[in-house]
């Protein structure tokens, strides 16, 4: 789809979200509660204060996802996180390099994923900084892994990075600069309408990416692609599931209903060995 065609749709769907919506005072949930590890390997992170769970000695890196990082030490098994991760990046390098060339159309669409990563990134970071939740922070950190894997691909293509400035809320396509102002403005009404565009944007990022696979042909760029899908889909289940926690619903604006469902039915996907998105 055309950044043209893709503008007409945001902009339909954004004016559903600028629909306040009824959030509990403060936004934050259970106030003082703990951030805790939950038996389904989720986190409850309705804590407001970010100095007491960064003090804490529970788990601390929880993108909403399931996939969780200690957050101090390198205890047992340290050695061999470490190897892996050199094992993956070596895995990561042999493929940019068999990759080829890609044509047209697929570069197109990842200078387009490339900023459309970089819009959920700043708008979670700036929805972090307004609500003191870390379920953004953490899941702005899994989307800044997913601008990565796009621009490594940039780079090893020898692309001209559509990401020329790695400023929040700045992109070098106006359609982005106006969307995260949008968006931004949705979110910052109350908690819960920060989770339900939070939602909103993985929606977004589903259906793009579902019309790039149906562009390209480049098998590495493939597997990136549903990669971020993946991650994507952890991130959609994550936020409702912190709707939930707040007596909040939310509709799909994007997703046919039937797909949404299956995916919020669906249970947390893990990636390679340790299911980091």
């Amino acid at each position: 789809m055309t950044t043209l065609k893709r503008s007409v749709v945001v902009c339909v769907l954004l004016s559903l979200l600028a629909v306040p919506a009824l959030a509990q005072p403060g936004g934050q949930g259970n106030g003082d509660v703990d951030r805790v590890q939950q038996q389904d390997g989720t986190c409850d992170n309705s804590v407001a204060n970010r100095d007491m769970i960064r003090d804490c000695d529970r788990v601390r890196d929880c993108d909403g996802t399931g996939a969780q990082q200690r957050g101090r030490g390198r205890g047992r098994g340290w050695g061999r996180r470490a190897s892996w991760r050199a094992a993956q990046r070596d895995r990561q390098n042999q493929q940019l390099q068999d990759m080829g060339p890609l044509s047209d159309p697929e570069i197109e669409e990842v200078l387009y994923m490339r900023q459309e990563e970089k819009l959920a990134r700043d708008v979670y970071l700036t929805f972090s900084d307004t609500w003191l939740a870390d379920v953004f922070e953490t899941i702005a950190a899994s989307e800044q892994r997913h601008m990565d894997a796009v621009g490594r691909i940039i780079e090893a293509q020898e692309l001209e990075d559509s990401v020329d400035e790695d400023t929040v809320g700045a992109f070098t396509d106006p359609f982005f600069t106006g969307l995260y102002t949008d968006l931004t403005e949705a979110g910052n009404v109350s908690y819960v309408d920060a989770l339900k565009t939070g939602a909103y944007i993985e929606e977004l990022d589903l259906a793009d990416l579902a019309l790039a696979l149906d562009i390209v042909e480049n098998t590495h760029l493939i597997q990136v692609l549903e990669n971020l899908q993946r991650g994507s889909r952890n991130h959609l289940r994550a936020f409702v599931r912190y709707l939930a926690a707040e007596g909040e619903t939310y509709a799909p604006q994007v997703l046919p209903q039937e797909d949404f469902d299956e995916i919020i039915s669906s249970d947390v996907e893990r990636g390679a060995r340790r299911g980091r998105q």
